[in-house]
């Protein structure tokens, strides 16, 4: 929980996160004409993976078997507590789980800080070129409203995204669907978010959980 706490902490104060975890944002959707208490079992298809252009992330710290092993066992675990059993010969419904994962580029505003020499000041330079808008931010310039950032104002992530498909197996059609993303700064804290990120994707599941 330190770990976790810490992680937060820096993420909030640095790249202006107001909410802690990884897979912050959950969407899910259905087959509103489908009567989801027939079903009773489930298989898995084989995993899928969608892997940006220039990186790939499989066999990472961002994706890997223990990352996907654990989500299989956690969505199994939801899924049985809904009333489904895993039967591999004659399923009623087909699971797959999709791992994303794409490398994004966070650049941070910071407030400029007009230089003398900016040519609008007539003070410092009183025959200002109206088209030729030039000002410095501790040596780093903007020129017509492109910027040079200096370097720590760039931080590179990953966005990465769990989703779940259920496909009616007799039906071959997807009848429902949930995801969870979010932007990933330090992939440690993937492991810690994966069962809660599983548990808000299948919160919202046409069948409730069972109370014991």
């Amino acid at each position: 929980m330190k770990k976790i706490f810490t992680g937060c902490v820096i993420a909030f104060f640095f790249f202006g996160l107001t909410r802690c975890g990884v897979y912050t944002d959950t969407y899910s959707d259905y087959d509103h004409h489908v009567d989801f208490t027939k079903y009773k079992t489930f298989a898995w298809l084989p995993d899928s993976g969608v892997i940006a252009k220039k990186d790939s992330f499989r066999n990472s710290a961002y994706d890997n078997d223990i990352i996907r092993n654990n989500a299989k066992n956690y969505i199994a675990h939801d899924l049985g507590k809904r009333g489904f059993r895993i039967e591999v010969d004659n399923p009623d419904v087909l699971v797959q789980l999709v791992l994303q994962n794409e490398k994004k580029q966070f650049v941070r505003d910071f407030p400029f800080q007009y230089s003398p020499y900016y040519y609008r000041n007539r003070f410092y330079y009183p025959y200002y070129y109206p088209y030729y808008d030039y000002y410095t931010y501790y040596g780093w310039g903007c020129l017509n409203g492109y910027c040079d950032y200096p370097p720590d104002a760039r931080r590179t992530y990953v966005k990465g995204t769990i989703t779940i498909n259920m496909f009616d197996r007799k039906l071959k059609k997807l009848v429902w669907t949930g995801s969870a993303e979010g932007n990933i700064y330090d992939p440690s804290y993937i492991q810690d978010d994966v069962h809660p990120a599983i548990h808000r994707i299948m919160k919202n599941f046409p069948v409730k959980a069972q109370s014991h």
